[in-house]
């Protein structure tokens, strides 16, 4: 039986070959066993050694279900991109730059190049051009659609050290040292891009926030720093107040929102990759929609319920009583349990509950944390009381319950 293999007809090849002479991005076709099928420029076919993509293709394989288009960090400002075309052949970049003071690992390099063909790929890569991330994953969607005749959906960011299992280099070096490139200001924000964010966090529409990230946008909130690591910082701090002050406004818990924007800043101090912070800002967004979203589902209860159910939420890692809690609104214990029961149709203990066990769930799927780790973090009584409860809710034992997660 013949093995299929993606269909490059004359046409679409030259239309890659367009594409890649009018965005100077070097790239190559190959098939899941790491056979070249095209190459921009021809050349480069004859430069990578065999079998390093393999065990890297596996890794991404591994970690989700291999649809959506792959950014692999190489150095500082400097990323590839990967696209599943089909289920038989992918396209991969060379390293593009998207500062003029991008750095990449030259251990990758000499990891995955031939040795013979070393010079003339590093006089490649002086060649290639700098874009933002945006920019390079447009390009990546074109492509595919080029190819198959469908978008790429949204990105997903890895370092390459994690896809190879290498140790990375301490010292990353500059592209060119003698090639200056040329010093642009920041561009001004499209406002259009943010009070799109804006619109979906108010609304607490996650459908909407994922449209209004993948929207193409250029530009900062202005130059703060010469420093692009550190202006990608400060404009997460400027926009991290916008968002929350949105969010607020909206309905989310004010002691929740303020602590948990403190810790996203202490958080961002240890943060030194642009792909990083841009990762981080997605998961931010999306947290204060969906705190805004909870708000809202709270309008018709009264005001004890959401207090409880706010403060619930946000403290999933303390000890929680009936008791506690409206001594904390304050409100009698009694009228609480009431006037919960009345609104949610279940007591305020079992929803306390509840909420550990989907938070229970949510780490379970961090593969370095174990259910005897996880019942002491939630505040159970007992290793075997957790096991009980979460196995009456969801029919299966935590153990179980990881184990076919990451089957999967």
């Amino acid at each position: 039986m013949a093995v299929k293999t993606l269909n490059l007809t004359v046409q679409k090849k030259t239309a890659l070959e367009t594409l890649y002479l009018t965005t100077g991005i070097s790239f190559q076709i190959h098939t899941l066993n790491d056979e070249v099928l095209l190459s921009f420029p021809p050349e480069l076919s004859d430069c990578g050694r065999e079998g390093i993509l393999i065990p890297a293709l596996s890794t991404l394989q591994n970690q989700q279900p291999w649809t959506s288009t792959a950014m692999v960090e190489t150095g500082q400002f400097c990323s590839v991109v990967i696209v599943r075309l089909d289920e038989t052949g992918f396209l991969l970049s060379e390293p593009v730059l998207s500062s003029r003071n991008g750095s990449f690992d030259t251990r990758i390099v000499d990891y995955t190049i031939k040795e013979k063909r070393l010079a003339w790929y590093y006089t490649l890569l002086r060649r290639q051009p700098i874009l933002s991330r945006h920019q390079l994953a447009s390009f990546a969607s074109m492509a595919k659609y080029l190819c198959v005749g469908s978008f790429a959906p949204d990105l997903q960011y890895y370092r390459i050290y994690e896809l190879l299992n290498i140790i990375p280099h301490e010292d990353l070096h500059i592209l060119s040292d003698s090639d200056p490139y040329p010093s642009e200001p920041f561009p001004h924000i499209s406002e259009s891009y943010y009070s799109g964010i804006a619109h979906a966090i108010a609304s607490g529409d996650r459908a909407m926030l994922d449209l209004a990230i993948r929207s193409p946008h250029n530009g900062s909130a202005g130059s703060f720093s010469e420093d692009p690591l550190q202006q990608i910082k400060y404009e997460f701090v400027v926009r991290l107040r916008q968002m929350m002050e949105i969010a607020l406004s909206n309905g989310t818990d004010p002691d929740y929102t303020l602590t948990v924007s403190e810790s996203w800043c202490r958080e961002l101090d240890h943060m030194y990759s642009p792909m990083e912070i841009e990762r981080f800002t997605r998961h931010v967004l999306e947290t204060l929609c969906d705190k805004v979203h909870e708000a809202s589902a709270l309008k018709g209860y009264s005001v004890y319920t959401r207090k409880a159910i706010q403060y619930v939420r946000s403290h999933l890692f303390e000890p929680l009583t009936v008791q506690k809690i409206a001594s904390l609104i304050p409100v009698n214990r009694n009228t609480l349990s009431a006037v919960f029961k009345k609104d949610m149709h279940q007591s305020l203990q079992s929803f306390i509950t509840e909420e550990k066990l989907k938070e229970a769930v949510s780490l379970l799927q961090q593969k370095n944390l174990k259910s005897s780790d996880i019942y002491i973090m939630l505040g159970f009584s007992s290793h075997s009381h957790f096991i009980e409860l979460f196995k009456k809710k969801y029919g299966m034992t935590p153990g179980s319950y990881c184990h076919s997660a990451f089957r999967k």
